[in-house]
């Protein structure tokens, strides 16, 4: 109700300015407004349903109510999407039509990085060009992914279970960029009981059977596009004969177990005892499930193997299940006065996590029968297969979730939300639509109306600033936590009066590569002068960092450095030019078997140390300078 306010009011001041060149608003009111959306034709997909029920046999007496119920489930036509999505001008120059296998020059090694670089869309590519009939058709991989999520601890329906789908034509930048590369196919029925029918066999058999089926159905359009190529219309402007397969499914533990038709704590993808699951066992198949189990709903397409379409979760699978529940909690069991671990810290204190337990004794357990940490055996094969695995985390589905689900509930009446959640979200892909065929034909002045602003600040900074980094691809992650303005101000504070320099890799040997080209410097203030031609020299005020060895640490893998003096104990300084600074670095305090002196601040740790490694696991840029 307050952004419809808002909204009325920002059309009362807007019709008040425009009144004096004898104008009016584009739009009378809300509901105007809202007409207008709702004839675009624009990315315009009409919402379709059907209905599951119980049809198994039913006890005498009393029946439990969810064999009476009848379940609807909402999708959009996947054909409509991916068809959106294809003609999508915005991935121009950021999709691949084609796999591809990339090297590294100096190496010859095999470099994986977007879904297309992975053998699978490769070997499938491969089967697609031996059939005559499809020879020569683009490959489509439909990437889908779902997972519950909860909008309310209030009473009534609270949770929702969104379905989603993108295609592995585009680059793994785009789909964490909400660039609608990750699109929202349904709302996936949840058929519901009590507590103590959750673990009764006809129950759990049935909410497995609804879920295949529904995919089944709601994919059916996609079918006849597996085994026969059709024409697309391109967003580089090009028609294009395509044929789609089914790729692979984002999931976190417990959805592949219903994906899969396996017993919890088994492994999805091999044979492996519960037990002892380190020592592995032959890969899962479908003539296996066959034989214990109804038919996952992968078996109604073609070319589709559910075991071999288990995707890498690292949200689940690593941050939260092997970092966050094991080692912190192996390490840390007080979480140092932390009452909850959020996305952020866990994501930071994987980044420092080696270098600070190192020198402490810490008991150590050989084999660990988990299935979220038995997952990583797999890792390597799928690396191979699929490209890196953040292009399919979850938490790319999750970070839809606030976007699909979460406001769009919130900005209902609370009554009936899931009718008003897809108007919503079908306004939402209009608009969406809207604004990329508005950029198209020019009809904004500048590339991008909402993020110009910053998008021109944040150039300006990278400018002026050679410290500038990208973001981590997992910022937009859904957190626990939750910061307040208390700690903001608190920050400022600390920022404004404490004195902080940064460090950096300066290149100083262009014929050498990695860390070897490169001295780490810490960096006093920034300066400039006029030399007597008249031209002025940018330079920087620095200290060395020359390094320990010339090997990295054995244990942790980093390089290791410390800060040069000389002989009267004063900081062995220099002037340089700022055009040899690379980009910034993280130093980690060598810290031994010692713990963190009392009151000691993060801004004194470069005075208060003697020794440093050189974090390359702080971003990918550091990373791939030090490899």
């Amino acid at each position: 109700m307050q952004t419809l306010q808002r909204f009325c009011c920002l059309l009362y001041y807007w019709g008040i300015t425009l009144a004096i060149h004898r104008d009016s608003p584009p739009f009378a009111n809300h509901k105007d407004l809202y007409n207008t959306i709702d004839a675009t034709l624009l990315g315009d997909v009409a919402w379709q349903s059907f209905s599951l029920e119980y049809s198994g046999e039913k006890p005498a007496g009393d029946c439990p109510l969810w064999m009476q119920q009848s379940y609807d489930v909402w999708f959009w036509d996947p054909h409509a999407i991916v068809r959106n999505m294809l003609a999508n001008s915005d991935y121009t120059g950021e999709m691949d039509y084609t796999p591809y296998h990339e090297f590294q020059e100096k190496d010859k090694k095999h470099h994986y990085k977007d879904f297309m670089s992975g053998d699978w869309a490769w070997h499938q590519s491969d089967e697609i060009a031996q059939d005559p009939q499809t020879h020569g058709a683009a490959f489509i991989p439909i990437i889908l992914g779902s997972n519950k999520t909860m909008v309310s601890v209030a009473t009534g329906q609270n949770d929702y279970y969104p379905l989603y789908l993108l295609i592995g034509n585009v680059h793994n930048n785009v789909r964490h960029a909400h660039r609608h590369a990750l699109a929202l196919v349904g709302f996936m029925a949840i058929p519901k009981t009590s507590k103590k029918g959750m673990n009764d066999p006809t129950f759990r058999k049935f909410k497995k059977q609804m879920f295949h089926s529904s995919l089944s159905k709601i994919f059916t359009n996609l079918k006849p596009g597996m085994t026969t190529p059709e024409v697309m219309w391109c967003g580089d402007g090009h028609y294009c004969r395509v044929i789609y397969g089914l790729g692979p499914y984002i999931a976190d533990y417990e959805e592949q177990v219903v994906l899969a038709g396996i017993i919890k704590n088994w492994c999805g993808r091999c044979l492996a005892f519960p037990t002892s699951l380190d020592d592995g066992g032959v890969s899962q198949s479908c003539e296996h499930t066959d034989a214990l189990v109804d038919l996952p709903f992968t078996n109604d397409f073609p070319h589709a193997n559910i075991y071999q379409l288990l995707a890498p979760d690292l949200l689940h699978q690593l941050i939260k299940g092997t970092f966050k529940d094991h080692l912190v909690e192996w390490c840390f069991p007080q979480g140092h006065r932390f009452s909850q671990w959020t996305g952020d810290d866990l994501k930071v204190l994987m980044k420092v996590y080696l270098s600070a337990i190192k020198g402490h004794t810490i008991s150590v357990r050989l084999n660990i029968s988990l299935p979220r940490q038995h997952s990583l055996v797999h890792y390597e094969i799928l690396v191979r297969l699929f490209g890196t695995p953040n292009g399919l985390c979850s938490s790319i589905t999750k970070s839809k979730h606030i976007k699909a689900v979460k406001k769009p509930w919130r900005r209902s009446s609370k009554h009936k939300a899931l009718s008003q959640m897809l108007l919503t979200n079908q306004r939402l892909d209009k608009i969406a639509a809207a604004r990329v065929d508005f950029q198209n034909h020019s009809n904004f002045a500048n590339d991008d109306i909402d993020n110009n602003d910053n998008n021109h600040e944040e150039q300006q900074h990278k400018e002026t600033n050679p410290f500038a980094m990208e973001a981590d691809d997992y910022n937009d992650v859904e957190d626990d936590g939750v910061v307040d303005d208390e700690d903001i101000i608190a920050d400022v504070k600390l920022a404004r009066s404490a004195r902080h320099y940064d460090c950096a890799f300066i290149n100083i040997d262009d014929k050498q590569d990695g860390i070897l080209s490169m001295d780490i410097v810490r960096i006093f203030c920034f300066l400039s002068f006029t030399f007597t031609n008249g031209h002025m020299y940018p330079c920087a005020l620095i200290q060395w960092f020359p390094r320990i060895a010339e090997e990295r640490d054995e244990l942790t893998g980093m390089w290791m450095v410390a800060p040069s003096f000389n002989e009267d104990g004063s900081h062995d300084l220099l002037i340089i030019h700022i055009d040899s600074i690379t980009c910034g670095t993280h130093l980690l305090p060598i810290f031994s078997t010692q713990f963190v002196p009392q009151g000691l601040q993060f801004h004194h740790s470069l005075d208060a140390y003697q020794g440093f490694y050189v974090n390359h696991f702080i971003d990918h840029h550091a990373f791939e300078l030090v490899s």
